[in-house]
């Protein structure tokens, strides 16, 4: 029969007290010979009471001389699960009064009358490789998490637990036929039985392996074949390539099933699945599905950089005319999400930090330091003159070309060699003119777009592209529209989001932003709704300041009675409130005269100046 070594008195004791059966062991437990002890722990759950008053075992076996793994006499056949109540909260409560799993051979309470102790028989060639099995199994069948407890002289603290649990029917872990088929179930069910719509790709992949894949194969038996099938659910249902390898080989590499096999087995499934999907397409290219199964496809859930406005993994354009801020804009927004900051321009951005790549054709090196840098003076003992530099992120990521004269192909290669080595998030190209040279080249914007679009679809890139506006709006007022971009016939056509940039013709320091085109929701930003913004230095860091929602009628036609009536309006105010500054008039305008501070605070010296 099975033995185990007992330690009387506490854990300072490494010297084995005796030998017990194994089964002696768990009716020790059942009848309560540690009660006292396990009681008083109960009452006073301190560390040190633990150690001090509390009798233990080794329950993987039998120990000479001293608790040591080379003093091993003989393996047990055991090993014990500690399923801890910290880790398990919201899950232990269901398995108190029941087996948890067909291959536990006896169950009880743990010493502190929370948790859980199982025990399973395992090969004892293999202790610790099952060890890692049973915890992978524990975890994805159940969502239980298990002490990492896998050495073979690990001490086991005594219980108490009249209602202990038995199966001494159970198999031994991986090697009984019983084992297999206990992971099965009778029902076969289909992966699209599972529904993951409106699920991220990580929450589909979990649910599918949860729900159908571990419900449905065994995986001691049979691994190729299961994990073969497993990816072709993964594929059918939509989930990334890339992201199935990863989590694959998370969950399921092992020493004699390594990640260049589960590699392999991804890949020809993913290549077989493509392959099947081309052969539905009929001679004009389309591919044919019915509508039913294009509803249980996976489509993942909207995610936003700047909520409602720029999506992930969409073409954007944003187009202004020359010198209203374009570039100053898109780093900008570069930075934000680099750092992942909450809000950017008044909007909230969904998603944590992503790397950045910003394709610069607009600002040498020198133009940029010049941009995000500036000088102080510190008046002192000594007058101090330094230079402060914005603090960019490792994740924002800034290319420049080495030459302006290469081809349409040229280029093309360039941009790819350079995703290749930065594999960005987010791609922003300012501007799209020094691709095509001439925005209104259609083989050239044609090509080039085609090109983008594709990056979109087959890496989950997300793409802001800026753009000129050369030609005049295509209304008297100088309203923005889709047409004022440059080369917009074709181009808007790739675009799944267009945002114009204006800059207000009764304040030179107001820009606007207007959501043109929109694919995925309502346009909020709309001619009622235009985001009004100020560009400001502060910290070294040039940027749009947000200032309010506006409508785009107060920016675009010139009136001088207007600006006229500001200034009266100013001064009023320094008449009526001499000890008001340009601040506060600043709240009582703004909205009225959608105006900036920066204005206010010209008025308001002028004004000051003139007393």
């Amino acid at each position: 029969m099975t033995k185990i070594s007992y330690f009387k008195g506490n854990i300072k004791n490494t010297k084995p007290t005796k030998t017990l059966y194994f089964d002696e062991y768990l009716e020790a437990i059942q009848e309560g010979d540690f009660k006292r002890e396990v009681l008083n722990y109960r009452a006073n759950p301190t560390p040190e009471n633990k150690a001090n008053i509390l009798p233990y075992v080794t329950t993987s076996g039998e120990f000479r001389l001293k608790r040591s793994d080379k003093n091993l006499i003989k393996h047990s056949g055991f090993i014990a699960l500690d399923i801890d109540v910290k880790s398990n909260k919201s899950r232990i409560r269901e398995y108190k009064d029941k087996l948890i799993d067909p291959n536990v051979y006896a169950q009880h309470l743990s010493v502190g009358g929370e948790g859980l102790v199982a025990y399973i028989k395992v090969p004892p060639e293999d202790h610790e490789k099952a060890f890692r099995e049973i915890q992978k199994h524990f975890r994805k069948r159940y969502g239980l998490i298990l002490d990492s407890l896998p050495d073979l002289s690990r001490p086991r603290y005594v219980s108490y637990d009249p209602d202990i649990i038995y199966n001494k029917n159970s198999p031994v872990w991986g090697i009984s036929p019983n084992a297999s088929r206990s992971l099965k179930i009778e029902s076969r069910i289909s992966s699209y039985d599972i529904d993951i719509q409106g699920l991220t790709q990580a929450k589909a992949y979990e649910k599918l392996r949860d729900e159908w894949f571990e419900k449905q194969y065994d995986f001691h038996s049979g691994r190729n074949i299961s994990i073969t099938k497993f990816c072709g659910g993964l594929a059918s249902r939509g989930i990334n390539k890339g992201l199935a390898k990863k989590w694959l080989i998370k969950d399921y590499e092992e020493e004699d099933f390594d990640s260049n096999e589960i590699s392999r087995i991804v890949n020809s499934i993913f290549s077989k699945n493509q392959q099947e999907d081309k052969e539905k397409k009929d001679k004009a290219g389309f591919c044919l599905k019915k509508a039913s199964e294009v509803m249980q496809e996976y489509v993942s859930p909207l995610e936003w950089h700047l909520k409602q406005l720029i999506a992930k993994g969409e073409i954007t354009f944003l187009f202004g005319d020359s010198n209203t801020g374009k570039s100053v804009i898109a780093v900008q927004l570069a930075d934000a999400w680099s750092k992942g900051l909450p809000h950017v321009l008044g909007i909230s951005n969904d998603l944590p930090p992503q790397k950045v790549l910003y394709m610069d054709f607009e600002l040498t090196t020198r133009q940029f330091q010049t941009r995000y840098s500036e000088e102080f003076t510190k008046v002192g003992k000594r007058v101090q003159v330094g230079l402060i530099r914005h603090s960019f992120h490792d994740n924002f990521l800034r290319a420049v070309p080495a030459s302006k004269q290469a081809s349409m192909p040229e280029r093309q290669e360039a941009i790819a060699e350079v995703l290749e080595s930065s594999t960005p998030d987010i791609l922003i190209i300012d501007n799209i003119s020094f691709m095509v040279m001439n925005d209104e080249k259609k083989e050239d914007a044609k090509s080039f777009m085609a090109y983008i679009d594709d990056l979109t679809k087959s890496k989950g890139m997300t793409v802001l592209i800026l753009a000129h506006t050369p030609k005049t709006y295509g209304n008297e007022w100088g309203i923005l529209e889709l047409k004022s971009m440059a080369g917009s016939a074709m181009l808007n056509n790739y675009a799944d989001c267009s945002i114009g940039l204006g800059k207000s013709k009764l304040d030179g320091n107001v820009r606007y932003l207007k959501h043109l085109k929109g694919r995925n929701d309502v346009i909020l930003y709309d001619e009622n709704s235009i985001i009004e913004c100020e560009i400001v230095k502060e910290d070294a860091f040039t940027q749009f300041q947000y200032l309010r929602l506006g409508n785009e009628l107060n920016h675009v036609k010139p009136d001088k009675q207007k600006r006229d009536n500001l200034e009266a309006v100013i001064n009023e105010y320094m008449d009526v409130n001499p000890d008001w500054g340009a601040k506060k008039i600043f709240k009582k305008v703004e909205e009225d005269f959608s105006t900036s501070l920066s204005t206010v605070k010209r008025i308001y010296n002028k004004l000051k100046s003139e007393l």
